[in-house]
């Protein structure tokens, strides 16, 4: 199933436009991620998660993924039908002028294939993984 999203990826856009003008970004002490992940701090931590707690990510994924593109995979994650498996797997593509993104998990059994328009588009895989008590976006080689 191929779903284009330039609606959605104008969504989000929006959201995080607006979390540069939150005053509670720099408010929350406990997250500890790279300095330009403060942005997405406000975002993690109020949105509903895989399994209602905490969000994280590496270094690794602040540096080489797009915001816009890291708040989609938690969406795509917030969105996919329950049950959901501790281990989401995001594979990352270039497909012409449009990001290429499948979304899997093993158990249960899940897939779905999503084509944005981006100007830039990424290869590379990423792993959301939820151990109970929180949730990190790590690249695969971070693993």
């Amino acid at each position: 199933m191929y779903i284009v999203c330039d609606i959605i990826v104008e969504h989000f856009k929006a959201v995080t436009n607006s979390l540069f003008r939150s005053p509670y970004v720099d408010s929350i002490k406990h997250l500890r991620v790279c300095p330009a992940s403060k942005l997405l701090k406000n975002f993690l931590l109020n949105a509903k998660s895989m399994f209602d707690n905490s969000r994280y990510l590496t270094c690794g994924v602040d540096s080489s993924i797009p915001l816009e593109l890291q708040v989609f995979l938690w969406e795509c994650v917030e969105r996919m039908p329950a049950p959901k498996d501790y281990l989401q797997v995001f594979e990352l593509s270039s497909s012409g002028s449009m990001q290429s993104i499948v979304h899997s998990s093993e158990e249960p059994e899940y897939r779905k294939v999503y084509m944005i328009p981006s100007d830039a588009p990424i290869t590379e895989k990423l792993y959301i993984i939820d151990d109970g008590d929180h949730s990190t976006m790590l690249l695969s080689s971070e693993y």
